[in-house]
């Protein structure tokens, strides 16, 4: 969860009768989400011990691609989802134009050692099923972070570009609005992206 930033948007934003919980392993991240009146958990969440009632939704935001093991993760959801709750992941995925063009070494979404474990939409969604989930919907979000990224490394690591190559992030305007065109190119003519958001169901 970090330092509960999302919660804390779901806390302003969102139903008050909610109960807003937090798991993170970091000493830091715990101490931001006290420090905004919010629910934790401290340790991994695969092995947590959570003594709540069952959770009507769980949510994964660029998260599973950094555990050790997935498949725990997924199996925790649903053992601790109430039937007919809902996990939802956003992660990155294998399956669009900037992988395959940058796959080798360069792609912004490798992050080694950071990302463990990648995914593409029928490789995740039947990890998914496997644990007993059902799949609800898989939808593609633009992420231009992976375009200027992947360029920003190919300069930097193989021409020796650094100072070229840092002009290639997000907070670059010119640069974000045409890698955010190329990614709605992209979703216009395949219906993918290299982000994915995937809600599976635990079933009634």
């Amino acid at each position: 969860s970090g330092a509960g930033d999302f919660l804390a948007l779901a806390k302003k934003f969102g139903d008050p009768t909610w109960t807003l919980v937090g798991v993170d392993f970091s000493d830091g991240a715990i101490e931001g989400l006290r420090s905004r009146g919010l629910e934790d958990i401290q340790g991994r969440f695969e092995t947590c011990d959570y003594d709540y009632d069952p959770a009507g939704v769980i949510i994964m935001n660029q998260l599973i691609e950094h555990v050790e093991d997935p498949v725990a993760s997924l199996q925790k959801s649903f053992e601790i989802l109430r039937p007919g709750g809902a996990l939802i992941i956003e992660t990155p995925n294998l399956r669009a134009w900037d992988p395959r063009i940058f796959r080798r070494r360069y792609w912004g979404c490798w992050h080694a050692p950071r990302h463990w474990n990648l995914f593409d939409a029928e490789s995740l969604s039947g990890v998914a099923r496997r644990v007993g989930f059902e799949v609800a919907q898989v939808k593609y979000t633009l992420n231009p972070f992976a375009w200027l990224h992947s360029v920003q490394y190919l300069l930097r690591d193989r021409f020796g570009w650094e100072r070229i190559g840092r002009k290639f992030d997000v907070d670059n305007f010119l640069l974000l609005c045409g890698a955010s065109g190329l990614d709605i190119i992209q979703k216009i003519l395949t219906g993918r992206t290299s982000n994915m958001r995937i809600v599976v169901v635990k079933p009634h």
